[in-house]
């Protein structure tokens, strides 16, 4: 049984723990290799990033954040909105492509950047990615048809979500 002492230092842990993650910035080790090297990405500066690496165009920013800095707060969306989110953006031809679609969980897992957290992912070429962002892949998970992996950039780790729950969206296509 736990006592009062050790309910009020474990309540003492959790407002640390929730106080400081609000305010953390993104944090890189220096003495781990990067898993995605700089060259690899480039700026179309259309809106649109191009992986040399894995042969996928990006959007640089997620849903409902624009501009080069992709300023603004991503728009949440649940699974189905963010599949009809797509089919919009290829009906008005965005970037001057119409084959945009949500990335599955492998294809998502190469933005990651292991070597970061808070966010684990390369901001120089997707800025104002937040810490604690969700992003929705297609892949279902196995024996859940109502649940997907997605993808969670505090860490870069991936998380099974709902498909009514909402996650942000960062679409792709093949180059």
């Amino acid at each position: 049984m736990f006592t009062l002492k050790h309910k009020l230092a474990l309540n003492f842990i959790f407002f640390l723990l929730i106080t400081n993650s609000v305010h953390a910035e993104q944090s890189c080790s220096s003495n781990m290799e990067r898993s995605n090297s700089l060259n690899q990405f480039q700026d179309n500066g259309n809106g649109t990033i191009s992986d040399q690496k894995t042969h996928l165009m990006w959007q640089k920013c997620p849903i409902g954040q624009t501009g080069n800095d992709c300023s603004g707060e991503p728009e949440v969306l649940t699974w189905l909105n963010a599949l009809n989110k797509a089919v919009t953006l290829n009906n008005n031809n965005y970037a001057n492509y119409s084959d945009w679609r949500m990335p599955n969980m492998k294809e998502l897992s190469t933005l990651v950047e292991r070597s970061c957290m808070y966010p684990a992912i390369n901001l120089e070429n997707f800025p104002n990615t937040g810490g604690y962002q969700l992003f929705w892949t297609s892949t279902t998970l196995i024996g859940n048809p109502g649940s997907v992996i997605g993808i969670s950039f505090t860490f870069g780790t991936p998380e099974a979500a709902s498909k009514t729950s909402t996650r942000s969206l960062r679409l792709v296509r093949n180059l």
